[in-house]
C-alpha cells in the first residue's frame, strides 16, 4: 500500500475584529509544517512568542510581528505568518500596552495541563494593580522581526518554548 502523507495546512488566525482583544480562535492544534497566519483585522496588535512562564514577555529569539495598525475603513489587512516546527507549544501574546494582560494572548498545542486557560490565566495574573503608562511603544524602527516592509506582511520561525508555572 502507498504511506499516506498529510498535507500542511494554514490556520487563519483573526486579530482583533469583532472582539478588539482578541486572537480568533485563541486556541488551534497544528502538525509539523503547518503555518499560522495571524491576520490582523483592527487596532494596533502585534503576534509576539513568548512562554508559559512568563506570557507577557517577549521569548528571547522569539518571533514577533511587530506592530500592525490597522485603519477603521481598512479594505486590506496585514498578515504575518509562522511555520510549526514541531507539535511543542506555541504561546503568543500582543505587546501592545495591557493587552497581555487584559488576556489578549493565543496557543498552538497547548494541552493539558499546560493548556490555553492555564496560559491566559498566567497572561491576567501580570496586570498592574497600578495605573502605569504604556511598557510597549512603536518607533520607526520599531519590532520589525519577520516583517517584509511596507505590505505588512512577514514569516517567522517557531522557537521551542517550555515553561513552567
Amino acid at each position: 500500500a502507498e504511506p499516506t502523507t498529510e498535507a500542511s495546512s494554514n490556520h487563519m488566525i483573526m486579530v482583533g475584529g469583532d472582539n478588539p482583544l482578541s486572537y480568533s480562535p485563541p486556541n488551534i492544534t497544528a502538525q509539523p509544517g503547518d503555518t499560522v497566519t495571524f491576520m490582523f483585522m483592527s487596532g494596533n496588535h502585534t503576534a509576539t512568542q513568548s512562554s508559559l512562564s512568563e506570557p507577557c514577555k517577549m521569548l528571547e529569539d522569539g518571533f514577533n510581528s511587530g506592530f500592525q495598525a490597522v485603519s477603521a475603513d481598512a479594505t486590506t489587512y496585514p498578515e504575518y505568518t509562522i511555520t510549526v516546527n514541531d507539535t511543542a507549544p506555541i504561546w503568543v501574546f500582543c505587546a501592545q500596552a495591557d493587552h497581555c494582560a487584559m488576556g489578549m494572548v493565543f496557543s498552538v498545542n497547548a494541552v493539558e495541563p499546560y493548556d490555553f486557560t492555564v496560559f491566559q490565566a498566567a497572561a491576567n495574573a501580570t496586570a498592574k494593580t497600578s495605573s502605569s503608562s504604556s511598557s510597549a511603544s512603536s518607533t520607526s524602527s520599531g519590532y520589525s522581526s519577520g516583517s517584509t516592509g511596507s505590505s505588512g506582511s512577514g514569516s517567522g520561525t517557531c522557537k521551542r518554548a517550555y515553561g513552567s508555572l
